[in-house]
């Protein structure tokens, strides 16, 4: 069952047992405020708890969920979530990673610009300045990318997803020489930030490597993108640099 029909069969569920709510207290010859109103109540206490699952259940999927399924669990979360600004600038965040991961950078630029400042992103905001960096520096614009970048590492200097987009946006800055021992050294230290991550700097790594001169070496790391994850447009990108 989707995300909508599911939250529409609790809805479903909430009004038959309202609705049943009169004729039970006819059958039974009972006084109707004495059914009606503790029963109501019921319901929609019910109702609320089992929507609150449902938000939790989501929420719990959405980082490990495929493109088709984060797509569904973003718009059904947007209307159940819309009087908490909390919980609508963490969406905003969610939908601008996941068009950032299909290359939709603008789009990724804009949601995250209206991140930055938000008094609502908390304790996300060295988030935010990290994947506004990784679209920055994919639109061309690597100064600012990397002093966001910068910023988000030195709240997190020993997350690898901070350190591999400075390692890479030092690259993107025309510092080839400079970014092939960072790079590197992410791959190395943080393996278990999951196979397209590694991908990803492995590809950078044999782009860095390749400025350098050192195209054997360039050709080991397009390799170890093609091998880290081979059905991400990272690896189809290392599957032209091999021919």
């Amino acid at each position: 069952m989707g995300v909508a029909a599911r939250i529409w069969a609790i809805r479903a569920v909430a009004v038959a047992v309202l609705v049943a709510l009169w004729p039970v207290a006819r059958v039974f010859e009972l006084p109707e405020v004495k059914v009606i109103v503790p029963g109501m109540v019921a319901v929609v206490g019910g109702y609320l708890l089992a929507e609150r699952w449902v938000v939790r259940a989501l929420w719990r999927e959405l980082p490990g969920a495929p493109k088709v399924r984060a797509e569904e669990i973003l718009e059904a979360l947007q209307p159940l979530q819309a009087g908490d600004p909390y919980a609508t600038a963490r969406l905003a965040f969610e939908r601008a990673a996941l068009v950032s991961k299909e290359g939709r950078y603008a789009e990724a630029r804009t949601l995250l610009e209206g991140l930055l400042e938000s008094q609502f992103v908390g304790p996300m905001l060295p988030s935010v300045q990290n994947n506004l960096a990784w679209a920055l520096m994919h639109l061309g614009i690597t100064k600012r990318a990397l002093e966001l970048s910068a910023l988000a590492l030195k709240a997190g200097p020993n997350v690898g997803y901070f350190r591999g987009t400075y390692a890479i946006g030092v690259y993107l800055d025309g510092r080839a020489a400079e970014a092939v021992p960072l790079i590197e050294g992410v791959l190395a230290g943080f393996a278990g930030d999951g196979a397209v991550t590694q991908a990803i700097r492995a590809y950078y790594l044999g782009e860095a490597l390749e400025v350098v001169g050192r195209r054997d070496d360039a050709r080991v790391a397009y390799e170890r993108a093609l091998r880290e994850a081979p059905q991400s447009r990272w690896a189809e990108a290392a599957k032209v640099k091999l021919g």
